[in-house]
This record gives structure tokens, sequence and C-alpha cells, in this order.
């Protein structure tokens, strides 16, 4: 009888052995699993993005030791595609998107399941409006300030007493031409005109300027031509 019981309490031993280890058992990440790479080429960091525009989000993702198997693309922290092969990329079209800042990430995943990511920032600015003179078909961007439309680039019309800066083509492009006063009057094309003074002083105003500052001669106010100046083309 003892016999039997030390038997019957060997096999159950054994059993609750197997069971613990069959219970037990994992599938672990290798611990020398190197760790794959992820980068993103395009767009590049702080590049600026008119709104509506179809960007395309490309990221380069590579395993020393393995495969990648999925690459997925965040925007603001929201995934918007995941992509199995390469070239791993997204469109991403951004015309309900606003104005601003935002964020853009890749998470890249290889076959053992490790993971890698790189992030960047974007802006999102407004697209340009043009006007297109219909005497010689020259396109100018203009730009709502308060309520009044300005062009936001000099005219390059050519009439008589009017020139290049430098008598170089290329400048006109940039800058516009040079008019005498005479010739300045009648340069702007049918529904434009120059500005008034009582103009000047309302583009001031919604720049920021006091009626008071605004009403003095020569030099006066502060920052109110730095808000209108461009982001390039300037020392």
């Amino acid at each position: 009888m003892k016999s039997r019981f030390i038997q019957n309490s060997l096999i159950s031993v054994v059993v609750a052995i197997l069971i613990v280890f069959q219970a037990c058992k994992k599938t672990d990440t290798p611990a020398d699993n190197k760790l794959p790479t992820c980068s993103i080429t395009a767009p590049t960091n702080a590049e600026e993005i008119t709104q509506g525009e179809v960007v395309t989000i490309s990221a380069i993702a590579t395993d020393p030791d393995g495969t990648i198997t999925e690459v997925q693309f965040f925007v603001d922290g929201t995934k918007v595609s995941a992509v199995n092969n390469s070239p791993y990329s997204y469109s991403w079209n951004t015309t309900s998107e606003s104005v601003g800042n935002h964020t853009i990430k890749t998470v890249c995943l290889d076959n053992n399941n490790a993971s890698a990511s790189d992030e960047i920032a974007v802006v999102i600015i407004k697209a340009a409006i043009t006007f297109t003179d219909p005497r010689d078909g020259k396109s100018y961007v203009i730009a709502d300030i308060g309520n009044q439309t300005w062009f936001a680039q000099n005219i390059n019309y050519d009439t008589t007493d009017s020139w290049w800066y430098n008598d170089d083509s290329a400048n006109g492009d940039i800058y516009g031409r040079l008019y005498t006063w005479e010739s300045a009057q009648t340069v702007c094309p049918d529904g434009w005109h120059l500005p008034s003074d009582a103009e000047w002083k309302t583009l001031e105003m919604q720049l920021g300027m006091s009626q008071a500052v605004a009403d003095e001669y020569l030099w006066r106010g502060t920052e109110e031509g730095k808000a209108m100046k461009s982001t390039s083309g300037w020392n």
C-alpha cells in the first residue's frame, strides 16, 4: 500500500511539473535583437506647406538583423496609415487641416515587434490669392488686411517713364518697376488705385498703430512695417 502511494505521488508530481512548464512557455524577443532604424525623409522639419496641398510623407526604415514588417504614419497623434512594403509613404491631403503647426510621426516595426520612431513639425500656411493684370498677363499676390485689399508685390507693368532697377528684367520680376510720379498715377489696372494718405493710415492702424500716431508726420510707429515683411528675400 505504501509503495503504491509513493508511486502515485511521484506520478502526480511529474504531471504537475509538466503542466507548470507548459503553462509558462513563452516566445520572447531575442535579447540580442537590434532595433530598426526609422527616419522621415519628406517633408523636412519646419517646412511650410500651403493649405490644400497634397504632401507625400516619406520614410526610410531598415532592420540590421531582420526585416521591417510595418511603418505607421501619424499626424498630430492620430494614426493615418500603415504600410507593409517599401517604399514607405503616405499622401497627406491638407485641405481640411488648420493653418498653423502640425506634427508628423512615423513608427517602424521589425519582425520581432521592436520599434523605432521619428517625428518632425511642419507649418501649414494659407494659399496665396493672386490677381492677373489683363493688360500683360502678369500675376500678383494680393492680401486682405482688415477691410482693404492690397497688392502684396510691387507692380511690374511697362509704361512710359518706367524702368527696372539696373535695367535688369530679373529685378523687375522680384521688385517691380521704378516709375516717375506722373507715370505712377496711371500704372494701376482697372479697379485698383494708388492708396490715399487716409487709406495708408487705415492700414497702419489695422497693424496696431493708434490714430494719434498715424496722424503724425515723417517716421512713426514701431513694428507695423515688420508685420508685412516677407519671410524671404531680405537681409
